[in-house]
Order: C-alpha cells, then structure tokens, then sequence
C-alpha cells in the first residue's frame, strides 16, 4: 500500500526526525515495490528527488535524507 507524508508549517523546518520514522516503516513492512519520492521547497524552488527502489536499498535516499536537514516550510513524500 502506498502512503503519504507531509509537512506543512508557517516557518522553515527539518523533516529529518519525521522521515527518519516514515523511512524505518518502509525497513518494517518491505512495501516499496513501486519506490519513493521526496519533494520541498529550497527557497523559492523545489527539490524533487524520486527512484524506483526500496527506499533502504538505494543510494538516493540517504542523499534525500541529508537533503531533509535543510529548512522547508513544505515536504511531501511518497512510498509506494
């Protein structure tokens, strides 16, 4: 089943707490057949960063979960 995480807040904020939870479910259940994607804000553009993979068996994820460090007023991510 494909879930959804989001964050939206009135001033920048790390997600990294969040997604560090929201990537230990994927390691749990192993239903990422379909992959996972990540999007935010970097000022005025937006970073998106997707891959057909487990999210615990690709190189991109550990990159998206250093991205999350940085300060964004809105995160979506996907697992699928």
């Amino acid at each position: 089943m494909c879930e959804l995480f989001c964050l939206s807040s009135r001033l920048p904020t790390a997600a990294t707490f969040s997604l560090h939870r929201f990537a230990a479910r994927s390691g749990q259940d192993g239903h990422t057949v379909d992959g996972w994607g990540l999007a935010f804000y970097d000022g005025r553009d937006l970073r998106l960063y997707r891959e057909p993979a487990e999210v615990n068996r690709c190189t991109l994820s550990g990159i998206a979960r250093s991205l999350a460090k940085l300060p964004s007023c809105k995160y979506v991510v996907h697992r699928g």
